[in-house]
């Protein structure tokens, strides 16, 4: 018998009143989980910079370099997070969807990329079953 392992993860957005659209207009996500050492980068730089509250999919910035906070949008992002839902469009009737990259980097987005983030860093902490192996 076969078993495939994967801890990848579909959620949908909260960003923008997006739950409240007709499921096939809502924006969705899979989440890659971070690799260790990305996962105790990412939380060490966000505790430098402020809080996350990853029950609320907030990271609230307390001080310090927020571009440490793009860093993390611009190289986490692309690689761990793909939109599986539907497209995330600049204005109704576009055609071509907006990229992770150009969320990771573009400031209209900075609270979709939040959410995001914080998103990735709770699916990729280990859990308490992880923890006992």
């Amino acid at each position: 018998m076969r078993l495939k392992f994967s801890r990848d993860k579909r959620v949908t957005a909260d960003w923008n009143d997006n739950k409240k659209l007709p499921e096939d207009e809502q924006l969705a996500f899979t989440y890659k989980p971070l690799e260790y050492e990305e996962f105790n980068a990412a939380v060490e730089t966000i505790r430098s910079l402020g809080v996350l509250n990853t029950a609320e999919k907030k990271i609230e910035v307390k001080g310090g370099d927020t571009q440490e906070l793009f860093a993390l949008f611009k190289t986490l992002l692309p690689k761990n997070v793909k939109s599986v839902g539907a497209p995330l469009l600049a204005a109704p009737g576009d055609d071509k969807p907006i990229s992770m990259e150009e969320v990771a980097s573009q400031s209209p987005f900075v609270v979709l990329a939040t959410e995001l983030l914080a998103t990735l860093i709770a699916i990729s902490a280990p859990t308490e079953a992880d923890v006992k192996n």
